[in-house]
């Protein structure tokens, strides 16, 4: 099928994931995609940047003139749920109406859960929720197969496999697709939220350390510590075990431990079994975090914490609860003084305790 493309949200993950639907349409991109925002000097910064149209606004307009076979849907999200009763649920009718085909709508979570769009929009609707691999390429290498495309479907109206086959040609090209159900799907993102939240902890350790570390090797010796935890074998710019003194990597490791051994408690008690999702997204943001200028970082994390989502709450509960602890213990560090028992259970504790705050926040936006 030749897609057509209507992205209703023109932010900072549509843009990242361009690579997904510059792949599928090729040469069609200019003339088979529109976009909208409903920021003018946005609109015109991404105008600047791609082919097809950007509009500002004019959700509708841009559904009716391009009729499109497939919807991106990643709005903000409080107020994802009124956009799809305003502009997408008219549009679904008169597509009934008139006996046409009804587009496949991929939306962005956490809102609204994806059960809630056959409440808005009609149950004959093929929809989904998605959480793209936000890289596919890393300062010019393909690191794709590193991050995954996290989709869930329905549990009461799952996608044809016609329909899973298209989603997995959108996403493919920029990560490993996973299919999931919706009583998992919520509790692994906020796993990973919090895992993305730790660049956050980062830039602390390297500004206040009194032995000078850039972010990047502090990213380098928490990734060596994380991969030795979990024995992860794939991935690429692999740190060695001489990237840092071998008491700095002693701390990082053992920071990086009390950390996930927080968010896999968080797993166990929201009863999820499978912790494989904390290495593939742990290691895949500490590789992105080694690799980028610290500008590149700034911006990254400014773009990615969507006003009320899942990773502003993250790490404004760090700047609220840990960063001053952080801060005190980055500042004592030493070869003769590593991060403190005290310390480290504290960490351990406040990354169970934020996970279920940043999955009970995910959880109110999507009511």
């Amino acid at each position: 099928m030749d897609e057509k493309i209507v992205i209703i949200g023109m932010g900072n993950l549509m843009t990242l994931i361009a690579p997904s639907y510059s792949a599928l349409l090729g040469e069609r991109l200019k003339t088979d995609l529109i976009a909208t925002t409903v920021d003018e000097e946005d609109r015109k910064r991404k105008q600047e940047m791609f082919p097809f149209e950007i509009r500002l606004g004019d959700n509708a307009g841009a559904l009716r003139d391009l009729e499109p076979t497939m919807i991106l849907f990643a709005p903000p999200p409080h107020v994802a749920v009124s956009i799809a009763q305003s502009d997408l649920a008219p549009y679904y009718a008169e597509l009934r109406e008139k006996g046409k085909p009804l587009p496949l709508l991929l939306a962005t979570p956490p809102v609204p859960d994806v059960e809630k769009y056959f409440d808005i929009l009609g149950e004959d609707i093929p929809v989904a929720t998605m959480l793209p691999n936000t890289f596919a390429e890393l300062n010019g290498k393909k690191v794709d197969r590193e991050g995954a495309n996290m989709v869930t479907l329905s549990n009461v109206h799952p996608l044809s496999e016609e329909d899973k086959a298209r989603v997995k040609a959108l996403l493919d090209p920029i990560g490993q697709t996973i299919f999931s159900k919706p009583q998992y799907s919520l509790k692994i993102l906020t796993a990973g939220v919090e895992l993305t939240s730790i660049t956050a902890f980062m830039k602390d350790i390297a500004d206040n350390c009194p032995y000078a570390m850039t972010i990047q090797q502090v990213a380098a010796g928490v990734r060596l510590g994380l991969r030795k935890k979990f024995d992860i074998q794939y991935g690429g710019d692999v740190p060695s075990d001489d990237c840092l003194p071998e008491w700095q990597l002693g701390s990082l490791g053992r920071f990086i431990d009390s950390f996930t051994d927080g968010i896999i408690k968080y797993l166990k008690e929201v009863e999820i079994p499978d912790y494989a999702a904390v290495s593939i997204m742990g290691d895949m943001n500490l590789h992105i975090t080694m690799m980028q200028t610290r500008e590149q970082i700034e911006r990254q994390m400014a773009g990615m914490a969507t006003p009320g989502g899942m990773l502003e709450k993250a790490v404004k509960d760090y700047e609220a609860f840990m960063r001053e602890e952080m801060i005190a213990e980055s500042k004592a560090l030493a070869p003769d003084h590593p991060f403190s028992e005290e310390f480290l259970g504290d960490i351990a504790e406040f990354a169970r305790k934020t996970s279920h705050a940043v999955l009970d926040h995910a959880m109110g936006l999507a009511k």
